[in-house]
């Protein structure tokens, strides 16, 4: 398994490299924070059952959100160093968490119990070289690994379809 993985895309495999980017948040007394990185602005809410206005994404979408977008980064710089040729990528989430824990039950963890992801790759390229892109992006994805850190039960259906449906719903 370990010699499909490709090598390290720094030049110096031994080098620490820190990237630190510095949000900031305001929330003004509701379920409704804002936050912004760099030149971007973020907004989550919760729904009315938990005190929210249902106005934007919850925190914890929020970070299957993270994942999606994620694996979608990873999927395309691993298939650029591959010359792994992809006509798109297709995604669908979701989670499940037991709502005792975020309120405070002892012994429920406030996070998540699971998250199932399916990924459609549209691609010809063949079956083995599917699976070394898949390998690479299990390898190198920070959120699927912090997830699994946590001991968060990930599901990963990762499925190649032909390049032409790409386009097709």
């Amino acid at each position: 398994m370990g010699e499909d993985l490709l090598p390290p895309s720094i030049a110096d495999a031994s080098r620490r490299k820190e990237h630190v980017h510095r949000l900031r948040g305001v929330n003004e007394g509701g379920a409704r924070p804002e936050v912004s990185v760099r030149s971007f602005a973020l907004t989550m809410d919760e729904p009315p059952q938990r005190n929210g206005t249902d106005s934007a994404q919850t925190p914890l979408e929020t970070v299957v959100a993270a994942l999606v977008g994620c694996k979608g980064a990873t999927i395309h710089a691993v298939a650029q160093a591959m010359r792994y040729a992809y006509a798109g990528v297709r995604f669908e989430a979701s989670s499940v968490i037991d709502v005792r824990g975020p309120r405070g039950v002892k012994g429920v963890r406030p996070y998540f119990e699971s998250v199932d992801l399916r990924i459609d790759v549209f691609s010809d390229e063949p079956e083995r070289r599917f699976e070394q892109l898949v390998r690479n992006v299990e390898a190198r994805c920070p959120v699927a690994n912090l997830l699994r850190a946590a001991e968060v039960a990930l599901t990963i259906d990762w499925r190649v379809r032909p390049a032409e449906e790409a386009t097709a719903d």
